[in-house]
């Protein structure tokens, strides 16, 4: 009988026991934690991506993940049941972000047919990248995100902006998107606003905050901070002032230009997130500009996309799942956009990838001589030649002996001008009409253009050919290719190029000097060129117009250009003259192209006794006899 009793005790009192022991275990582990100061966990300062420095909270979750859900189901049953042991927890989530989106966090990813709704178990990835943007937020700071498709970038912003909207007093936060539903579309989980209500309606509810809820706006009645939503216009958040702000898909906005200027001042930390859309945006602009802070999410970094990881002959990484990737996309360009975080190849690359690789094997030098020409200001004449590394003149002949200049050929020097204000090269080419090797380049951002003429006949005369007239110029006459042709005029030098009509078969020249562009001139001048260089027509020896060369693409319009003439910030208006080298070395393609002494292509020697020598031979014999 006394051991019926006892069972039956047992079985009434073990489950409190157990909850209780629980309870016990979870406030001690609370109360000998030492978190590393009371506010949110940092990375390192200098956001270089080191070892991640979180509080003693996050290395108790696990992150197995039926232990986890185990961990999730203990603590908040926990919560409900015991005031204080709810009030540690929320303690513990606001000291540390990893805790709270380990342990209470949740996202959706409707490809799981049977779970949709995950834990949301961070990956090492995953923590670098949500400290760091925390650290961004702290420290003041923009920070770009460059990432491969499906990295979870977006779910980590949201996740973070509810972090501090619930723990921390009077935070603003604005979510932007290219398209208003994307910020803000109910019931759909596309949306950023979607997702942030589901991370905060899937907390127990004595996590949860008291909260109200409308349209693009989300506000917090215990902290007072706020989290809203807006499409990304020209004049975005113009006299807003935020916390911070999420600029979500920044690759794929139209006026990217207008809204990084208009926004810089609207808070200290802009998060630009995006995958690469070509070079003709300011997302590109931004991750190339060697000062904004970026995280990059490759998709090598997620554990199953990297399952046998492993590098290919050009050392490309790859794995089983970006092989399988590759065949299901099928086209390299979106391959390059959505997997490889390639910005050249994401965009439709005017001259092509393949052409300016063999031309970087087969014809790319590094200069013979670099320095600087010396030349008389009032005159124009050039004085000598001061070798320097690193100098703007380069040359891929040896430097002349004597003071008569290269008097070998007779050569050709192509211009492109700039304003001289540092937004980008004014350039010269020369090159050899005889053989189409380009034999010399010099770029400089800060010369004014008429000092840019000035040296153009200078150094024209320092080619001065065998005729000693100097090389043959032309230059873009448009802008301030205008003051430019003034200038030369004035300096007495005659031996450039008139303007001609290329519509006429007559090809009627003008008394108007320089090539002056338009839409289709322009590009024809470029088209010839990509021709040119494909045959070896046009031999092109410089490694940096090679690479400017790569950064040109076709655009909507149809009009061939650089990928950074699209930033119409450009004070100087000067934005047409970025890819200045390209400019030209296509304008002095062109001066070959038109050049009496161009080089005939030499015909093939007729070997003896074949059917064609014999023929020759008939031909040579029969007009004798039309002589004689």
């Amino acid at each position: 009988m006394t051991t019926t009793k006892t069972k039956a005790w047992l079985n009434a009192w073990l489950p409190v026991i157990g909850v209780a022991l629980f309870m016990l275990l979870v406030v001690l582990f609370l109360c000998t934690a030492t978190p590393r100061g009371t506010g949110p966990s940092r990375i390192d300062p200098d956001n270089s991506g080191g070892s991640v420095t979180t509080s003693a909270y996050y290395p108790r979750v696990p992150k197995d993940f039926r232990a986890n859900l185990e961990f999730r189901r203990d603590a908040v049953r926990l919560g409900f049941q015991d005031r204080e042991a709810a009030r540690e927890l929320w303690i513990a989530s606001k000291r540390d972000f990893l805790f709270w989106v380990n342990t209470f966090g949740w996202t959706y990813d409707p490809r799981k047919i049977n779970t949709p709704a995950l834990p949301f178990i961070t990956y090492p990835y995953q923590d670098k990248s949500l400290l760091g943007l925390n650290a961004a937020i702290e420290q003041g700071h923009d920070l770009l995100i460059e990432k491969s498709r499906d990295m979870g970038a977006s779910w980590m912003i949201v996740a973070l902006y509810a972090w501090r909207w619930q723990f921390y007093d009077l935070q603003s936060f604005l979510m932007a998107s290219r398209k208003e539903d994307l910020v803000d579309k109910p019931q759909d989980p596309v949306s950023l606003f979607w997702k942030l209500d589901f991370l905060i309606s899937h907390q127990p509810d004595w996590m949860r905050p008291n909260q109200t809820r409308q349209k693009l706006l989300l506000y917090n009645l215990d902290t007072e901070s706020t989290i809203d939503g807006t499409s990304t216009t020209a004049d975005l958040a113009v006299g807003d002032r935020r916390t911070s702000m999420l600029l979500d898909e920044f690759s794929k906005v139209e006026d990217s230009y207008a809204v990084k200027k208009n926004t810089a001042d609207v808070t200290r930390c802009r998060i630009f997130n995006g995958t690469p859309e070509g070079t003709a945006n300011a997302f590109y602009t931004i991750a190339h500009d060697g000062f904004t802070p970026k995280l990059r999410l490759h998709w090598s970094e997620h554990p199953e996309k990297a399952l046998g990881l492993y590098a290919d002959a050009s050392g490309r990484l790859r794995s089983p799942w970006y092989d399988a990737e590759v065949k299901r996309r099928g086209n390299p360009k979106e391959v390059a956009e959505q997997l490889d975080i390639d910005y050249l190849g994401s965009s439709y690359g005017f001259f092509g990838t393949d052409l300016l690789d063999r031309i970087a094997t087969e014809f790319v030098r590094t200069p013979f001589w670099q320095g600087d020409l010396l030349y008389d200001r009032d005159s124009a004449q050039p004085l000598s030649l001061s070798q320097r590394e690193g100098g703007p003149l380069w040359l891929w002949k040896y430097p002349p002996v004597g003071t008569k200049g290269f008097t070998d050929a007779q050569y050709v020097v192509g211009a492109d001008v700039s304003m001289g204000t540092g937004a980008s090269n004014s350039a010269a080419s020369v090159a050899d009409p005889s053989t189409g090797e380009k034999v010399a380049e010099w770029a400089m951002p800060t010369m004014p253009p008429t000092d840019f003429a000035v040296f153009c006949v200078a150094l024209a005369r320092l080619f001065a050919g065998r005729e000693g007239s100097g090389a043959k110029l032309i230059w873009e006459a448009a802008g301030p290719g205008r003051s430019f042709g003034s200038r030369v005029m004035e300096s007495g030098f005659s031996n450039f190029y008139f303007r001609t009509d290329d519509k006429l078969v007559s090809r009627k020249m003008s008394d108007v000097p320089g090539f002056w562009p338009t839409l289709d001139s322009k590009n024809d001048l470029l088209e010839r060129y990509k021709d040119a260089l494909r045959d070896a027509r046009f031999i092109n020896r410089s490694s940096r117009a090679l690479a400017e060369a790569r950064e040109y693409i076709v655009f909507e319009n149809r009009a061939v250009g650089h990928a950074r003439s699209g930033n119409a910030t450009d004070p100087t208006g000067a934005r047409e003259n970025h890819g200045d080298i390209v400019i030209a070395d296509a304008l002095a393609c062109k001066l070959i192209r038109e050049s009496p002494s161009r080089a005939k292509p030499s015909q093939p020697e007729i070997p003896l006794c074949c059917l064609a020598a014999r023929r020759e031979a008939r031909q040579d014999k029969d007009r004798a006899r039309e002589v004689y």
